[in-house]
Protein backbone atom coordinates (compact mmCIF):
# COMPACT_ATOMS: atom_id res chain seq x y z
CA UNK A 1 0.00 0.00 0.00
CA UNK A 2 1.25 3.43 -1.03
CA UNK A 3 0.39 6.49 1.73
CA UNK A 4 0.28 9.50 -0.61
CA UNK A 5 -0.68 7.37 -3.28
CA UNK A 6 -0.90 10.51 -5.36
CA UNK A 7 2.90 10.37 -7.12
CA UNK A 8 3.61 13.64 -8.79
CA UNK A 9 6.01 11.88 -10.94
CA UNK A 10 5.05 8.39 -10.57
CA UNK A 11 8.51 6.95 -9.40
CA UNK A 12 7.23 4.52 -6.95
CA UNK A 13 4.42 2.88 -9.29
CA UNK A 14 7.71 2.86 -12.20
CA UNK A 15 9.60 0.39 -9.63
CA UNK A 16 6.82 -2.01 -8.77
CA UNK A 17 6.34 -5.16 -10.54
CA UNK A 18 2.96 -4.91 -11.49
CA UNK A 19 2.27 -8.51 -12.73
CA UNK A 20 2.87 -9.71 -9.15
CA UNK A 21 1.64 -7.45 -7.12
CA UNK A 22 -1.36 -4.86 -7.47
CA UNK A 23 -0.70 -0.98 -6.33
CA UNK A 24 -3.15 -0.13 -3.36
CA UNK A 25 -2.76 3.80 -3.01
CA UNK A 26 -4.15 6.46 -0.74
CA UNK A 27 -4.50 9.93 -0.66
CA UNK A 28 -6.62 12.78 0.16
CA UNK A 29 -6.31 13.81 -3.40
CA UNK A 30 -8.76 12.10 -6.06
CA UNK A 31 -6.17 10.93 -8.87
CA UNK A 32 -6.35 8.15 -11.57
CA UNK A 33 -3.07 7.13 -9.43
CA UNK A 34 -4.84 6.74 -6.06
CA UNK A 35 -7.51 3.86 -5.41
CA UNK A 36 -8.64 5.22 -2.21
CA UNK A 37 -9.26 8.79 -1.00
CA UNK A 38 -8.47 8.59 2.92
CA UNK A 39 -6.65 10.03 5.68
CA UNK A 40 -3.81 8.51 6.91
CA UNK A 41 -3.75 9.24 10.47
CA UNK A 42 -7.03 6.79 10.22
CA UNK A 43 -6.79 4.57 7.72
CA UNK A 44 -9.78 2.56 6.61
CA UNK A 45 -8.12 -1.02 6.23
CA UNK A 46 -8.35 -3.69 8.88
CA UNK A 47 -5.88 -4.53 11.68
CA UNK A 48 -2.56 -6.72 9.34
CA UNK A 49 -4.36 -6.37 6.23
CA UNK A 50 -0.64 -5.31 3.91
CA UNK A 51 2.37 -7.09 3.45
CA UNK A 52 3.84 -4.01 2.51
CA UNK A 53 3.79 -0.14 3.31
CA UNK A 54 5.75 2.65 1.97
CA UNK A 55 5.58 6.54 1.79
CA UNK A 56 7.98 8.94 -0.56
CA UNK A 57 7.19 12.26 0.15
CA UNK A 58 4.41 12.28 2.09
CA UNK A 59 5.47 12.91 6.26
CA UNK A 60 6.47 16.04 5.64
CA UNK A 61 2.78 17.23 4.97
CA UNK A 62 0.60 15.29 7.23
CA UNK A 63 -0.38 16.85 10.89
CA UNK A 64 1.09 14.27 13.22
CA UNK A 65 3.21 11.93 11.29
CA UNK A 66 3.67 9.69 14.66
CA UNK A 67 0.22 8.70 14.61
CA UNK A 68 0.42 7.96 10.67
CA UNK A 69 3.48 5.52 11.40
CA UNK A 70 1.83 4.48 14.23
CA UNK A 71 -1.12 3.69 11.57
CA UNK A 72 1.07 1.81 9.03
CA UNK A 73 2.24 -0.17 11.59
CA UNK A 74 -1.24 -1.43 12.41
CA UNK A 75 -2.12 -2.24 8.96
CA UNK A 76 0.75 -4.35 8.45
CA UNK A 77 1.06 -7.66 8.56
CA UNK A 78 3.43 -9.79 11.48
CA UNK A 79 6.51 -9.85 9.06
CA UNK A 80 5.49 -6.89 6.92
CA UNK A 81 7.94 -4.42 5.40
CA UNK A 82 7.30 -0.31 5.79
CA UNK A 83 9.78 1.87 3.61
CA UNK A 84 9.57 5.50 4.42
CA UNK A 85 11.75 8.07 2.72
CA UNK A 86 11.35 11.48 4.11
CA UNK A 87 12.68 14.87 2.91
CA UNK A 88 15.11 16.41 5.19
CA UNK A 89 15.70 19.97 3.36
CA UNK A 90 13.19 22.91 2.76
CA UNK A 91 11.02 22.70 -0.57
CA UNK A 92 12.95 25.53 -2.15
CA UNK A 93 16.66 23.69 -1.00
CA UNK A 94 15.11 20.80 -3.22
CA UNK A 95 13.13 21.77 -5.77
CA UNK A 96 12.62 25.11 -6.30
CA UNK A 97 10.64 28.14 -4.68
CA UNK A 98 7.53 27.71 -7.40
CA UNK A 99 6.60 24.56 -5.54
CA UNK A 100 3.16 24.32 -5.63
CA UNK A 101 3.24 22.58 -2.35
CA UNK A 102 5.54 24.71 -0.32
CA UNK A 103 3.04 25.94 1.67
CA UNK A 104 1.57 23.03 3.05
CA UNK A 105 5.14 21.24 4.53
CA UNK A 106 5.11 20.99 7.92
CA UNK A 107 7.87 18.93 9.31
CA UNK A 108 11.65 17.79 8.34
CA UNK A 109 13.34 14.50 9.53
CA UNK A 110 16.95 13.26 9.86
CA UNK A 111 17.76 9.47 10.64
CA UNK A 112 17.45 9.86 14.75
CA UNK A 113 13.82 11.33 13.60
CA UNK A 114 12.54 8.58 11.37
CA UNK A 115 14.15 6.18 13.75
CA UNK A 116 12.27 7.55 16.74
CA UNK A 117 8.99 7.57 14.50
CA UNK A 118 9.71 3.83 13.63
CA UNK A 119 10.37 2.78 17.40
CA UNK A 120 7.46 4.72 18.50
CA UNK A 121 5.17 2.97 16.16
CA UNK A 122 6.10 -0.40 17.70
CA UNK A 123 8.86 -1.44 14.83
CA UNK A 124 11.47 -3.45 17.02
CA UNK A 125 13.82 -4.39 13.50
CA UNK A 126 15.05 -1.33 11.94
CA UNK A 127 16.49 -2.42 9.01
CA UNK A 128 17.67 0.68 7.44
CA UNK A 129 17.93 4.48 8.69
CA UNK A 130 19.78 5.84 6.59
CA UNK A 131 20.23 10.11 4.66
CA UNK A 132 20.17 9.80 1.06
CA UNK A 133 21.98 12.41 -1.24
CA UNK A 134 19.79 13.09 -4.46
CA UNK A 135 22.06 16.01 -5.33
CA UNK A 136 25.72 16.95 -4.95
CA UNK A 137 25.06 18.90 -1.64
CA UNK A 138 24.01 17.67 1.44
CA UNK A 139 21.60 14.93 2.12
CA UNK A 140 18.37 15.88 0.48
CA UNK A 141 16.65 12.96 2.53
CA UNK A 142 16.68 10.03 4.39
CA UNK A 143 14.87 6.99 4.31
CA UNK A 144 13.56 3.96 7.35
CA UNK A 145 13.19 0.58 6.67
CA UNK A 146 11.47 -1.96 9.16
CA UNK A 147 9.98 -5.06 9.14
CA UNK A 148 6.73 -5.73 11.87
Amino acid sequence: MDIGGYNVNGVVRDCLDLKNHVPYSIDLVKHEQVEVRADAHYLPFADESFTSVWSTSTLQYLDNPFMVVAEMYRVLKPGGILYLEAVTQTSEGIIGPHWKYKDQDRWRFYPKGVRALLTHAGFSEILHCDPVRITDSTPDRVWGVAKK
